[in-house]
């Protein structure tokens, strides 16, 4: 189903599962936001990690990347 992630789908940044992504595109290229779920022996009271940033210069590379983390 598209635009829905797979079980598990990590961060192609640093590893951990992903919550969602966001991309925002404009004629130069795609940045797209990766915002990661809790990784496991995090404590409870702990923060979420911050989200990663990567920017893609080809829209066809971008396409690649989010149909490979996608159902």
């Amino acid at each position: 189903m598209p635009g829905e992630l797979k079980p598990d789908a990590e961060c192609p940044k640093c590893g951990y599962p992903l919550a969602a992504l966001v991309d925002t595109s404009n004629s130069d290229g795609v940045e797209r936001m990766y915002y990661h779920d809790r990784w496991p022996g995090a404590s409870p009271k702990g923060r979420r990690k911050r989200r990663c940033v990567r920017y893609f210069t080809d829209h066809a590379a971008a396409a690649r990347e989010r149909r490979r983390l996608e159902i």
